[in-house]
């Protein structure tokens, strides 16, 4: 038992001290809605996570290894989003919008992409399926029951269940059927 909360705890933050640190943090301030909460978390998520400037943080973003996580100058991150920066990190350039759910839209390429709207069809991951680290699931996307999803691949299209796909885009190598290969 103590080894799986050890492992836990080990992918969720750099120590057991640092985890305690930012929860207190996400418990207290991450739930407050309005522009309240935004302003609160503007000022004092400044002690866990890096911020070059302003940035705007919704309620209920969640965020693990936030001492790895770098915010540019006007950053919004929209509720419910998921920052997990692990131990590489993760940099957020300056005017960046992360949208939780969301395409941007860039038909113009004359007009800033804030101005040009968002789409939000969401992303279904059918039962017990595998995605392998880096894997992308490109909103509208259905990912299949038993379907495999290989380390980095980009999906843009549905995945049939039971299909183990890979690349970028990601397309089909295998289909598991019971028969090896």
């Amino acid at each position: 038992m103590l080894k799986n909360i050890r492992l836990y705890l080990d992918r969720q933050a750099s120590s057991l001290l640092r985890y305690l640190y930012e929860q207190t943090f996400l418990v207290f301030l991450g739930w407050i809605p309005t522009v309240v909460g935004i302003a609160l978390r503007g000022v004092l998520y400044r002690f866990i996570l890096q911020m070059d400037g302003l940035a705007a943080i919704e309620n209920n973003v969640r965020l693990r290894f936030t001492d790895h996580i770098k915010l540019g100058n006007g950053v919004y991150i929209d509720q419910g989003a998921y920052l997990h920066a692990c131990p590489r990190g993760i940099e957020i350039g300056a005017g960046t919008i992360v949208m939780h759910g969301a395409v941007h839209v860039f038909n113009d390429p004359n007009r800033p992409f804030v101005e040009q709207g968002i789409t939000a069809e969401g992303i279904v991951i059918e039962d017990d399926v595998w995605l392998g680290a880096g894997a992308i699931v490109a909103d509208g996307g259905t990912v299949g029951k038993g379907a495999v999803i290989a380390a980095g691949a980009v999906v843009t299209k549905n995945v049939a269940p039971h299909t183990i796909v890979g690349g970028v885009p990601a397309k089909p190598i295998k289909v598991i059927d019971g028969h090896s290969n």
